[in-house]
């Protein structure tokens, strides 16, 4: 009987610390699917900007009760407390990504619903119920 519970322990402690091989190929998923996402992101950059984008652009997350999604830089969608909507900030290029002082746009807020390309945003804002659409050259002049 003894033999059996420690046969299960170790079998619950090896499948629960994610050793078995179906967690670690979703993980090896994940961490590809993430690598894809960056490498998409990056390539609507142009070549001479991305050599000066801190690289925590694309790796910060956020802190405790606010996350951050890292868009076209240098823009991203600051969420507070919930994913169901989220501002849209953009970065300086001087201050440092996890001190979290990317200035929110005003007026661009409340996104709950968006897609975006190297040269548009569309999104909907859920506070006025309207539907925002900016160009690259609106993105350009530093909205």
């Amino acid at each position: 009987m003894t033999r059996c519970l420690t046969v299960i322990l170790i079998v619950s402690v090896f499948v629960g610390c994610g050793l078995s091989p179906a967690a670690r190929e979703r993980r090896a998923a994940d961490t590809q699917r993430r690598a894809d996402h960056i490498a998409k992101l990056k390539s609507y950059v142009p070549a001479h900007l991305l050599k000066t984008v801190d690289p925590e652009f694309y790796s910060n997350p956020g802190f405790r009760d606010w996350w951050r999604f890292p868009l076209t830089y240098p823009y991203s969608i600051h969420c507070i407390d919930t994913f169901e909507s989220g501002d849209l900030c953009r970065h300086d290029g001087k201050s440092k990504i996890s001190d979290g002082e990317e200035a929110q746009i005003q007026g661009l807020n409340a996104l709950t619903a968006f897609s975006f390309d190297a040269q548009y945003l569309v999104g909907l804002m859920a506070s006025e119920g309207t539907h925002l659409s900016l160009s690259s050259n609106a993105w350009e002049s530093g909205i």
